[in-house]
């Protein structure tokens, strides 16, 4: 394993671990706001290519055979125009939950709670406890009756003495002719213990991107899990065949164009194809490359699809001097369209002088990519922007 993938636990993975402590104090569910929204410097806008000038792109190796084709996803699904879902504030509501032991049941009000540091969330304020994000709230048609459902990220717990749901499951619920707002079940596979990271509906088919620390044939970069809702509740339907794994893998085929910072001193350079074997490395001579955050248990999502419906790989990509034990690789987050030949650059997301790439999240139904960066301090520089499209 190299030092880029045994690099420091992260605030991120402290504030998924405050989530399960905080699920039994307070039950904070921001795991995704670590810090205060800041501006980057203009000189380190998100969005904008990491200035390849005085790039010199290493000579790419031979093209590899594609493999067999792979069924393009689904568009993604809109909400329905004007359903009263779409205008609720979810910060303030009022849900019936009926058939989770370990969340409150009943009619039960969820209350505006800001933390500092972690965001605003909609909780319950007595045991058992429940709590969700009002703005990962994702509103859309989930059983083709042209009404919305709404898919929240709940996380519950018992007690005071509870470890609580450390990973949060997603919650479906509907609105009823009175106006309740109704459970109609959860969206969970048996024994499922990973980071839920994105989550969007298409073809009225709840899609999900799951995380884990642990690299297993259920958690590899790539794969989507499916749901479907009907008149009996919530139903696992299998991996979604338009996102076969991408890592660990033989190998992974990148094409990077931008000019990649690197540690040790080495000048920045554009890698070309970069081959990356099954351990997420590639050595060019001098410097190798490496994918970063890999066991980072609550950091991505790697796979994304947003409003327009591309299909994009989101990938932390390390530079370190080649055979120096200790040396930092620098990081940069690239996103990727996928093509014949593998995955190309699509934008680069530079780092502010002095920080390194630290997590990235998700709005709902991919509104938006919020990417936090933190130096050797602790200090953390958070900015969204738009996925490309």
């Amino acid at each position: 394993m190299t030092t880029h993938q045994q690099s420091r636990s992260s605030a991120r993975r402290r504030i998924g671990g405050a989530i399960a402590a905080a699920v039994t104090a307070s039950l904070l569910t921001a795991a995704c706001q670590p810090t205060t929204p800041q501006s980057l410097p203009a000189s380190a806008s998100p969005g904008s290519q990491v200035p390849s000038a005085s790039a010199s792109p290493l000579s790419p190796p031979p093209p590899q055979p594609s493999g067999p084709a792979v069924p393009l996803p689904t568009p993604v699904d809109r909400a329905p125009s004007g359903d009263p879902l779409t205008r609720l504030d979810w910060s303030t509501v009022t849900l019936r939950l009926v058939s989770d032991p370990s969340c409150p049941r009943g009619a039960v009000r969820f209350s505006r709670s800001k933390i500092a540091g972690l965001g605003t969330s909609s909780r319950v304020d007595r045991f058992p406890r429940a709590s969700f994000q009002p703005d990962r709230v994702l509103v859309r048609d989930l059983d083709g009756d042209g009404r919305a459902e709404a898919v929240l990220h709940v996380y519950c717990a018992l007690a005071a003495d509870h470890g609580g749901d450390s990973t949060g499951r997603l919650l479906i619920v509907s609105r009823q002719t009175n106006g309740e707002l109704r459970e109609r079940g959860w969206a969970t596979r048996p024994n499922q213990s990973a980071h839920l990271s994105a989550y969007w509906v298409a073809g009225g088919v709840l899609h999900v991107v799951e995380r884990s620390a642990y690299a297993t044939a259920d958690y590899r970069i790539g794969q989507v899990q499916t749901y479907a809702l009907t008149t009996g509740g919530v139903t696992y339907t299998g991996l979604a065949p338009a996102f076969p794994p991408v890592s660990p893998t033989g190998s992974l085929p990148l094409h990077i164009t931008s000019a990649l910072a690197c540690g040790g001193g080495l000048p920045a350079l554009a890698p070309g194809r970069l081959d990356l074997d099954s351990a997420g490395q590639a050595v060019r001579g001098d410097r190798t490359f490496s994918l970063g955050k890999l066991e980072a248990f609550q950091v991505g999502p790697h796979i994304v699809v947003g409003p327009s419906s591309r299909h994009l790989l989101l990938l932390d990509v390390g530079c370190a001097p080649t055979g120096k034990d200790g040396s930092t690789p620098r990081e940069t987050l690239l996103a990727f369209a996928r093509a014949a030949d593998g995955w190309h650059e699509v934008t680069a997301y530079p780092n502010p002088r002095g920080y390194q790439v630290h997590d990235w999240w998700l709005g709902a139904g991919g509104t938006g990519l919020t990417i936090v960066f933190r130096d050797a301090n602790d200090t953390s520089r958070q900015s969204t922007v738009k996925l490309p499209r």
